[in-house]
């Protein structure tokens, strides 16, 4: 079986990592979405992308992806509300779904809000490509040590 082209070498080896993973991306900065996407798309991951808290909302409402990237510094509604409202919802895949925040703030405040908020990890932008992508992979492999019936849906 031959290997898929990427453009990035060192993502090559571990792309089928997130094969098939379906992503929600909340970033309203349309740079950091196309780099964001891109990464995940060359990784083998299917994406969706929204530009605010409200539009997510409304794709979580009719699809159930497997991960959520959710910039902090949202208009409107940050993302640690938005993680907030997700984690109180109703379904309970949602209430669980494994979630990474995104923010260019790093300090330390920021970091623990965006965990008490419901975020399993915080990934400071500028985004380095592999760490990026591994940190997807082992936010999905501690969600399902801690909730393998999440594992069937998700091809890993």
């Amino acid at each position: 079986m031959q290997a898929k082209t990427s453009l990035n070498a060192e993502i090559l080896e571990s792309s089928l990592i997130l094969e098939g993973l379906r992503v929600l991306l909340v970033e309203d900065n349309e740079d950091t979405q196309l780099l964001l996407t891109f990464l995940l798309e060359d990784s083998g991951a299917d994406v969706a992308v929204t530009g605010s808290a409200y539009e997510a909302l409304a794709v979580l409402e009719q699809t159930q992806p497997d991960i959520l990237l959710c910039d902090i510094g949202l208009p409107e509604i940050d993302g640690c509300t938005l993680m907030r409202k997700i984690r109180a919802m109703s379904a309970k895949q949602l209430k669980q779904i494994p979630a990474i925040a995104l923010t260019a703030y790093s300090q330390e405040i920021a970091e623990k809000e965006a965990l008490a908020s419901g975020f399993q990890a915080y990934f400071v932008k500028p985004i380095e490509p592999i760490e990026f992508i591994n940190s997807i992979a082992n936010v999905l492999n501690n969600s399902y040590c801690t909730n393998p019936a999440r594992k069937a849906r998700t091809a890993i």
